[in-house]
């Protein structure tokens, strides 16, 4: 997806959204950081690895491979639109008691 697409994609969902609601954007396939790493240096007109090094150091501690967007007492509520969800609590909180 890109930058612009993205921002309309947002700009959607602040007309869509109530107080309180969170939603979870289909922002487009995943894309590993090593292959954006690479793309930007052959985009300088570089070659990764030979003028510019790359050094992969592996998971730090507290570090995750996948994001996870929805927690075991939350679901996904579809929205008009098709890459706009609306994340629900399975326990919803009580506003009026804070």
């Amino acid at each position: 997806m890109s930058i612009s697409e993205a921002v309309q994609l947002i700009l959607q969902v602040t007309t869509m959204g109530r107080s309180g609601e969170i939603f979870i954007l289909e922002m487009g396939k995943s894309i590993r950081i090593l292959d954006i790493a690479i793309e930007l240096i052959q985009q300088y007109g570089h070659k990764p690895y030979e003028d510019i090094p790359i050094k992969l150091i592996g998971l730090r501690p507290g570090e995750k491979l996948d994001e996870e967007l929805v927690g075991r007492n939350e679901e996904w509520v579809p929205t008009k639109h098709a890459n706009v969800k609306i994340l629900k609590s399975k326990y919803p909180i009580d506003f009026s008691l804070i």
